[in-house]
């Protein structure tokens, strides 16, 4: 039977076990085991009553301005917390004093190191110096500018026709149609004060218009443009080489690269030291391209004896003769071939190459193991080491002389074969 009294289990006093004294859920049949309202209000007061802060325990207080005689003799003022702070202080030098004793101690470790001790090597790494920049080559520029006709339009590549006829290399010059190929040959000459022989090309062509004959009447020798040339010196043109008899033009060998040919009826003519050969084509001489159906290859050997120069459209060139060709004046523009071809060779004369013959084989080498197994209609001889050799000696880098070596190859082709050599450039 529930009692009708509850004991609080706090104050442990007697009250009715009713909702004036007690909370309805803390009612038990045995009236033991809950706090009374009374008791429960006090204990909640109390929980969030705040706590009262209990300071941990500290040291002494901070001592400021306390002087001690620091083991290096001098005097100095601390700020310490403790007292036992002053002895340790004593048997240490003053702040001014440690901190030179730091430094000299750092500087002994960057190489003021004793007698007894070999200083360690300086292992900073030493800057690499900048390769000075090329200049301008006034007087080489000029020695070539020297040439160029001042009372005449010409080229922007007659320089360079210049440059590579004067080392004695045969020339070919390959370019689209009134490009002033054969100008070129003509001015090229006469800036050389060598005399000019032309001859044109075409399928017809005899052995006897190249090399003469003995007339059958006279029993005398009837001379050529080539023979006159090869004698007594001159420039000569093979004007549309691609245009000619194949068989005819390989006899050409012989005078291109020997010392000595046969001309007439069997004289044989030493080669003058002045002779030099131009050849002019719209293809490489590979045989037909497009637009050329007719032009006709020729022989590897024929072709290998020469250096091919590209003749692009001269922008400027082409304004100054339409506008001669209108009768207007032009003597106003001359000044501007020359000075034009005074900035492209000093250009010329920055990125001309010193190399040895060892390095131009080395490449050489590379070269042709290359183009045998890419190309096969391509020949890298002997020749390309020597003329190649001629025209860096020229002024030419040895990107271009390769370059004048590969006819036929286009110039992606060439610039991959470039890249696989390590030619730059």
């Amino acid at each position: 039977m529930a009692s009708s009294s509850k004991t609080c289990s706090k104050c442990r006093n007697a009250f009715p076990a009713t909702n004036e004294y007690f909370y309805k859920s803390a009612r038990q049949a045995d009236g033991l085991s809950r706090k009374c309202k009374s008791c429960l209000k006090e204990a909640r007061q109390a929980k969030r009553a705040p706590k009262p802060k209990i300071e941990a325990p500290r040291g002494e207080k901070k001592m400021n301005g306390v002087t001690v005689t620091c083991a290096c003799g001098h005097e100095y003022t601390f700020n310490i917390t403790r007292t036992q702070a002053i002895d340790w202080l004593k048997s240490k030098p003053c702040p001014p004093c440690k901190a030179k004793l730091q430094k000299q101690k750092k500087g002994d470790q960057q190489g003021n190191t004793p007698d007894d001790k070999t200083p360690e090597p300086d292992k900073t790494p030493t800057p690499t110096p900048k390769p000075e920049a090329k200049k301008v080559d006034k007087d080489w520029v000029s020695s070539v500018v020297k040439y160029l006709p001042t009372d005449a339009m010409f080229h922007r590549i007659l320089p360079e026709i210049i440059l590579l006829l004067n080392a004695g290399l045969p020339v070919w010059l390959q370019g689209p149609m009134g490009t002033s190929k054969s100008t070129l040959a003509k001015q090229a000459a006469t800036a050389l004060g060598l005399k000019y022989y032309p001859q044109s090309c075409h399928d017809q062509m005899s052995e006897s218009k190249l090399f003469g004959f003995k007339s059958p009447t006279t029993g005398e020798d009837v001379r050529t443009p080539l023979w006159d040339a090869f004698e007594f010196g001159g420039v000569f043109l093979l004007d549309e080489i691609d245009n000619g008899n194949p068989n005819l033009t390989a006899a050409l060998n012989s005078a291109l690269a020997n010392e000595h040919c046969v001309f007439g009826g069997g004289t044989v003519v030493e080669k003058h030291a002045d002779f030099r050969c131009v050849a002019t084509a719209n293809t490489a001489g590979l045989g037909p391209e497009r637009g050329f159906i007719g032009r006709a290859g020729v022989d590897l050997a024929t072709r290998d004896r020469f250096v091919t120069i590209q003749t692009p459209i001269d922008d400027r060139l082409e304004a100054a003769l339409t506008e001669a060709y209108l009768g207007g004046d032009v003597t106003a523009l001359l000044p501007e071939f020359i000075d034009d071809a005074t900035d492209r060779l000093g250009e010329r004369s920055v990125r001309r190459e010193t190399l040895t013959s060892g390095e131009i084989l080395a490449k050489v080498g590379k070269l042709r193991t290359l183009v045998e197994t890419r190309y096969r209609d391509t020949v890298v001889s002997p020749r390309t080491s020597m003329h190649s050799a001629a025209m860096v000696s020229a002024g030419f880098t040895l990107r271009e002389a390769f370059s004048a070596k590969l006819p036929g190859l286009k110039l992606d082709e060439v610039s991959s074969l470039m890249r696989d050599i390590g030619v730059s450039n």
